[in-house]
């Protein structure tokens, strides 16, 4: 029994998790320019609990010389140093 369900439905449950976890995966992989079967993969084991943090994080803020992610309250990129713009 998971997550208090009868044996049916917890098999339907956890189908169901698989699926659209692995189609957003899919839809994330495509829209950065790799994969999407692979996505589909990850996002099939991992859960959609992993690829929604995935999606939270793709909104961090980036230094516009490496395009590493950066804090948003940092005033210097640790990854290159270039000066960043801070919203004042």
């Amino acid at each position: 029994m998971i997550f208090g369900l009868p044996p049916n439905l917890s098999l339907y449950v956890l189908f169901f998790w698989a699926i659209s976890g692995g189609m957003l995966g899919a839809l994330f992989h495509h829209h950065k320019g790799h994969s999407a079967v692979s996505g589909f993969i990850g996002g099939a084991l991992l859960g959609p609990v992993l690829v929604w943090a995935m999606l939270l994080v793709s909104g961090a803020p980036k230094c516009p010389e490496c395009a590493e992610i950066v804090k948003s309250e940092a005033r210097k990129c640790k990854h290159c140093g270039a000066a960043l713009q801070t919203a004042e």
